[in-house]
């Protein structure tokens, strides 16, 4: 990735090497990643593949999908009018396929009766207009330093991961499982806003946070929830504690995060941020 580093740079820069940088951006470039930027004073507008992107206090974070394609084009707006394209490349993920046994059948399979069937559909509908919700928030970004919700957990299930669950397909896994003993406490990794919590059929008890800028995670399979919807949370505040509710096999953490519409790695969002590209 230097090598990208280095290209832009010399490509973009027209101002002396000791001007205030236009743009730091921090993470690790790849499928599944969290990045944050640090925009100039200069700069009043940011767009990402020429969506706009929220920027508060001169930072902004931008995600990509498990399978997001790779290349990709920031904009610049400054309050002079001037405008700067910075196009970048992430890096292709390779994900394993993970075989899992010993869940309830009911779990696994195409629910038979009506109730269970409505239910499970009323659940989509209120975690569809929960995510909504997120979307339209303008709660203001959080890019400081995010924290493992389960520190010591044992990681049993890795992000992006192909699931077959008693030999049938499921689709990818679009968070970790943490695995720790039930009643174990659970911290919330970012500051943010509680948008919903409940008992799901799937998920089990979960609490869904919104930490503004369309960054949203969500715990699953709770024993207890300790925190209402509406409820402002600071970095390492308590959430609940681990439990083996919902569709799961023993006590853990399903612990996911997203990006607007996108499923982001929770190991990388936490991951030590360096430098990527620096923009003169």
């Amino acid at each position: 990735m230097k090598r990208i580093f280095i290209i832009i740079s010399l490509l973009l820069t027209y101002r002396a090497v000791w001007s205030e940088p236009l743009l730091i951006l921090q993470g690790n470039p790849l499928q599944g990643s969290l990045l944050v930027g640090i925009a100039s004073t200069q700069i009043d507008h940011v767009f990402l593949n020429a969506q706009p992107i929220q920027l508060h206090n001169q930072k902004f974070i931008i995600g990509f999908d498990r399978d997001a394609k790779l290349e990709h084009q920031l904009t610049l707006f400054q309050k002079n009018g001037d405008y700067h394209q910075i196009k970048f490349n992430i890096e292709n993920r390779s994900y394993p396929i993970e075989v899992i046994t010993g869940i309830p059948q009911q779990y696994t399979s195409s629910p038979q009766n009506d109730e269970l069937n409505n239910r499970i559909k009323s659940e989509r509908e209120i975690m569809t207009r929960a995510r909504e919700q997120i979307r339209q928030s303008i709660l203001a970004p959080y890019a400081e330093r995010f924290c493992n919700p389960l520190p010591g957990g044992r990681i049993t299930s890795l992000f992006g991961q192909e699931r077959i669950m008693n030999d049938i397909p499921q689709g990818y896994h679009r968070g970790v499982d943490l695995a720790r003993p039930a009643g174990t406490p659970i911290r919330v990794m970012a500051p943010g806003q509680v948008v919903l919590t409940g008992d799901f059929y799937y998920n089990g008890r979960f609490v869904l946070l919104d930490h503004g800028g369309g960054l949203s995670s969500i715990y699953m399979h709770l024993d207890r929830i300790g925190v209402e919807t509406g409820q402002y949370l600071d970095l390492n505040d308590e959430i609940g504690t681990v439990g083996a509710t919902g569709r799961v096999t023993g006590a853990h953490l399903h612990w996911g995060v997203n990006w607007y519409d996108w499923h982001l790695d929770p190991l990388e969002v936490i991951a030590e941020k360096e430098d990527f590209i620096i923009i003169r």
